[in-house]
């Protein structure tokens, strides 16, 4: 019975430590996924490579105002851009005030943050990108998104960057619910328009926000022609077009360009423009510029805002 019971305890040792070591063996792997080295692809198709998830992140553009704010907490990051708490642009700008630091187009500066990464957008000045790397600040370049499924990669891309993968996913489904609900609300109102930036009426084609207008019917009258990015419409032009809707983007950056409503006031005063529809109904709706560029999760609350704009 003795010799029973011993070897009774000395079963129960062994499968007890058979269980420590199970447990060690598991809280190893987990501590090493999180630990360990992983790589991520940027727009300019370069390997970026993060030892541990960026706990000290800078955002060049509201882009990545937008997206950082929702996916990790303030405490991480170290700078949101310089147009964070402007109205007119930042669709954030509510919580915006939990980050202190703002960024500067600055080499130097950015350099003396020692960010673990530095987010920028596709299209921001090579040189600029190369001085920074040259002096060892980790940039990260994310694409511009052109259709509703780039939107949802861009917040992948940033989710395997900051190991939020999780975030992301919630705010694509957040994307994939408002698109449902605005395709069953049947917010189809056929509405034609143009869209003015301060230097007159701009094309939408191949852009997210042109993608996005074909889906809920509205057309912007700019994509007709075949004007290269960055180029505007002439008088002739808005004329043939005549639009029932003029949407004037509203922003000022700082008094650098005029504000919305002088503006509104040359548009109305325009005599080429007196015989417009837009204008003899008084259709000329002023718009922050914030409805017009978004490219991240806001883009859905954007598309409510134009279309109660436009069945108004």
């Amino acid at each position: 019975m003795e010799k029973l019971k011993r070897h009774t305890l000395l079963l129960i040792l062994m499968l007890v430590l058979l269980v420590f070591s199970v447990g060690c063996s598991n809280n190893n792997t987990q501590n090493k996924d999180t630990n360990s080295s992983y790589v991520v692809d940027d727009a300019r198709g370069k390997k970026i490579e993060f030892d541990k998830p960026p706990s000290r992140i800078m955002s060049m553009y509201p882009g990545s105002d937008e997206i950082l704010v929702n996916m990790v907490e303030p405490n991480r990051i170290l700078a949101l851009s310089k147009w964070a708490e402007d109205e007119q642009i930042s669709n954030v700008m509510h919580m915006a005030n939990k980050v202190k630091l703002r960024t500067e187009y600055n080499v130097e500066f950015i350099m003396k943050q020692q960010p673990d990464v530095f987010f920028t957008r596709q299209g921001t000045s090579a040189d600029f990108i190369s001085q920074l790397e040259n002096v060892g600040v980790k940039v990260f370049v994310y694409p511009n998104a052109k259709t509703l499924d780039d939107v949802k990669e861009v917040h992948n891309i940033f989710g395997r960057v900051l190991r939020t993968e999780d975030k992301a996913a919630a705010m694509n489904k957040k994307i994939d619910d408002d698109v449902a609900k605005l395709l069953s609300e049947k917010h189809n109102v056929n509405a034609k328009i143009l869209i003015f930036n301060s230097r007159g009426a701009m094309s939408t084609k191949g852009s997210l926000l042109g993608n996005v207008f074909q889906k809920l019917g509205i057309e912007n009258m700019a994509d007709r022609y075949d004007i290269p990015p960055g180029t505007v419409l002439n008088k002739e032009q808005v004329v043939a077009c005549n639009p029932d809707v003029f949407i004037l983007i509203d922003w000022n950056d700082g008094g650098y360009f005029p504000s919305g409503e002088v503006k509104l006031k040359e548009m109305y005063g325009d005599p080429s423009f007196a015989e417009l529809k837009a204008i003899k109904n008084k259709k000329v709706i002023l718009l922050p510029i914030k409805y017009i560029s978004c490219g991240s999760i806001y883009i859905t609350s954007s598309c409510y805002k134009i279309l109660n704009i436009l069945k108004s």
